[in-house]
């Protein structure tokens, strides 16, 4: 989906924007401090440790964490989305605030309220590929823990929830020695794909006959500021075509 790419898009651009002002940090360093590419004293080699560390540590996961946090909000703003031009097809189905505010759904978050929502009758939606549904939530569980405890795992209300999440995500999720959670480049990059895939399955799953019903994109974008009328219009016929 459009926005998703641009995001995924800014990231790649923003990974390798850091790492090429790393590169040229080191060469500057050896370039003042060193002879024949060595750095003979002390004080540089501390200095080459610190910018490493600063770029490595603190820049990339500054850079990660408010890539993950983005690209939470935007599924939630397209599920939301997605619920409101449900429920105006299929105007029986519950109200998702009530249904989520219910007592056995009070503390399930948002993923998985949503899964509940759309397989609650009348008119249940269920994906062909429901493993889906667990990795967005260990996205939202990794999401809520940068978003409320800035990565901390002593701050983290869950930390067995975190825990498990992070093993499930190995490889592109860990938490270091400081008990802090640490993201590789791929992880955020590799849910851009993962989320575009997602709002597609479930948009074929819910009937639309189409990867995404007319004026989705448009309103999703806010580079097509300015055609809402066309869009009202659009999706005012996809609709009348839905109750014929």
């Amino acid at each position: 989906m459009i926005s998703f790419e641009k995001l995924g898009d800014y990231l790649n651009m923003m990974e390798w924007s850091l790492e090429d002002l790393k590169r040229s940090g080191v060469e500057q360093i050896v370039r003042s401090c060193g002879t024949g590419g060595m750095l003979e004293f002390a004080g540089a080699r501390k200095l080459l440790k610190s910018h490493l560390k600063r770029f490595d540590r603190e820049m990339a996961r500054s850079l990660r964490y408010s890539a993950v946090v983005s690209l939470y909000m935007l599924c939630e703003s397209h599920a939301c989305q997605f619920i409101n031009d449900f429920a105006k097809m299929y105007p029986g189905k519950p109200e998702f605030r009530r249904f989520g505010k219910e007592k056995k759904n009070k503390n399930k978050g948002f993923i998985l309220n949503f899964r509940g929502w759309l397989q609650a009758a009348p008119t249940t939606v269920t994906l062909k590929h429901p493993r889906i549904w667990d990795q967005l939530d260990d996205f939202r569980i990794i999401r809520n823990c940068i978003a409320h405890a800035n990565g901390d795992l002593s701050l983290t209300r869950d930390q067995k929830k975190l825990k498990e999440a992070v093993h499930r995500s190995r490889g592109v999720a860990k938490i270091d020695c400081f008990r802090t959670l640490v993201l590789e480049t791929t992880y955020a990059a590799g849910f851009v794909g993962k989320l575009s895939s997602f709002f597609c399955l479930l948009f074929r799953a819910a009937g639309y006959g189409m990867e995404t019903p007319p004026g989705y994109y448009e309103a999703m974008n806010r580079s097509f500021a300015g055609f809402e009328n066309d869009i009202a219009e659009a999706k005012e016929v996809y609709y009348k075509r839905q109750t014929l």
